[in-house]
């Protein structure tokens, strides 16, 4: 099974939409998927990642299904920190002090438990992390893939057999995409929190069973822009701002 994670096209977050520039974004992304094909859509419920979806959801003929635990309103509310008195919020990983902190032995030591460290006490952080591991669970065990957690991998089942040879795409975000990407590939959140994503960027994995059936998630691209390239449009990386 190869698995496509896909952030939403420029987007506008107030009203929650895409710039003409993100839609056309979007198209350039649905050719792209088009030629590699896909068997199954999944979406955040946002709707710059839905308007994302809705070209490769008619080139391929298929229906997106919604999943909440996408949703970057709630990793928003999770992996987030007042400044100014409470006037705004910033991403944890583009706040300045704590960016170094991220990157620390003193956070790397700690391992998968790092959000115990007292700078995220005001955060739910620990929480983010819980809830994404349950989410992300659910959502591979509706496609025969079971976490064990003792090896840090996944075990197939009977119900893998429809999936195996299948391709999965999956629409939403970039600060969601950090958490679920580090769960899905077992990886300690502050090091994925290192990683940028760009405006329609594509992550593919693979998930193959071995003769025991187990599944070892692989990284094989990440933030993948050829469409982009492929119709002449910027390739130009985010400028993440670090406060």
């Amino acid at each position: 099974m190869i698995l496509y994670y896909l952030r939403h096209g420029d987007p506008i977050y107030d009203p929650d939409s895409l710039t003409e520039y993100g839609h056309v974004q979007a198209d350039a992304l649905s050719k792209r998927l088009k030629y590699s094909g896909l068997d199954y859509l999944f979406s955040s419920p946002s709707n710059r990642a839905r308007l994302t979806a809705d070209p490769t959801a008619k080139a391929l003929n298929l229906p997106v299904e919604i999943e909440d635990f996408l949703s970057e309103d709630i990793t928003w509310g999770e992996f987030t920190l007042p400044l100014d008195g409470g006037k705004s919020r910033a991403w944890i990983f583009q706040i300045k002090e704590l960016v170094k902190l991220l990157n620390s032995d003193e956070i790397r030591n700690m391992g998968f438990t790092w959000y115990d460290h007292p700078a995220f006490s005001d955060t739910k952080c620990k929480q983010g992390c819980i809830r994404m591991r349950n989410a992300v669970n659910g959502f591979m065990a509706k496609l025969g893939l079971i976490y064990n957690p003792d090896d840090h991998c996944f075990v197939a089942n009977e119900k893998f057999s429809k999936y195996h040879d299948k391709k999965v795409g999956i629409f939403a975000h970039e600060g969601t995409g950090a958490l679920f990407l580090s769960t899905l590939l077992d990886i300690p959140y502050p090091y994925l929190s290192r990683f940028e994503m760009n405006t329609t960027g594509m992550t593919v994995i693979r998930l193959d069973a071995d003769q025991n059936g187990v599944v070892i998630p692989k990284l094989l691209q990440f933030n993948n822009d050829s469409h982009l390239y492929k119709e002449g449009l910027s390739t130009a990386l985010n400028k993440g701002t670090v406060i």
